[in-house]
């Protein structure tokens, strides 16, 4: 196969190939979605059980419980 006949060949697929591409990339980036908005919710939640716990007097707040926080925030 000529090098032109070859490039022709891919040409022709190339639209079925981006489609199934962008289809691929479109579900990755609805389900990296999904898990950031999981991740969110887990913090904040760890971060109000910490604050609860602050006050309650249940937990100290140290230096990993502070940094945990500002590494959700």
């Amino acid at each position: 196969m000529s090098f032109l006949e070859d490039f022709h060949a891919n040409l022709e697929s190339l639209p079925n190939m981006l489609q199934r591409k962008y289809g691929l990339l479109h579900d990755l980036d609805k389900s990296l979605q999904e898990i950031q908005r999981q991740n969110e919710k887990h913090c904040e939640q760890e971060i109000e059980d910490i604050k609860r716990g602050i006050k309650s007097g249940n937990v100290t707040p140290d230096a990993s419980l502070i940094r945990f926080s500002d590494d959700c925030t």
